[in-house]
């Protein structure tokens, strides 16, 4: 957990916590990512600090939860356990590979997790709050691009969870 920040997590730390201190993105200090990301890491460091150990604890309570959707999601999907299981436990123990950077907070980690999010509210049951859902969804996907402009990969696959 005392691992040193390496040279993109001290930088986006550095933005967030300069976004949260009332500095402005692109005029006093710049990065080409969108505006999210300042935002995710601003309040990743309002909730665990500036030490490496609890900013570290505070990733992997996040690869956790991650791993907790994965399991949600694909659960539900299979409607088994089985597959979920399968399915977080594949996720964590890619994760933890020093190959997948699962030791660094990464602008990635928050990424899937907002994309999670968003299937997650896209393939749980949902009875009469079908709108409500959809939007949340919406919300969380959105969030995904304000992080990464990644998010347009995954257009498609949230589509066919809706079809």
């Amino acid at each position: 957990m005392e691992v040193p920040f390496d040279r993109d997590e001290g930088s986006y730390l550095y933005m967030g916590y300069s976004f949260i201190k009332g500095y402005i993105p692109y005029v006093d200090f710049y990065e080409m990512k969108p505006p999210g990301i300042f935002l995710v890491y601003g309040l990743f460091h309002i909730l665990f600090g500036s030490s490496t150990f609890l900013l570290h604890f505070g990733l992997l309570l996040l690869q956790l939860y991650t791993a907790w959707l994965v399991y949600k999601i694909v659960a539900s999907m299979f409607q088994r356990q089985q597959p979920g299981m399968l399915a977080a436990c594949v996720y964590v123990i890619f994760n933890l590979s020093p190959n997948f950077m699962g030791f660094g907070i990464m602008s990635e980690h928050f990424f899937i997790l907002f994309v999670l999010l968003s299937m997650y509210f896209l393939v749980k049951p949902m009875g009469q709050k079908v709108i409500t859902n959809m939007f949340v969804a919406g919300l969380f996907f959105g969030m995904a691009a304000m992080i990464r402009q990644h998010a347009i990969f995954f257009v498609l696959p949230v589509l066919m969870l809706i079809i």
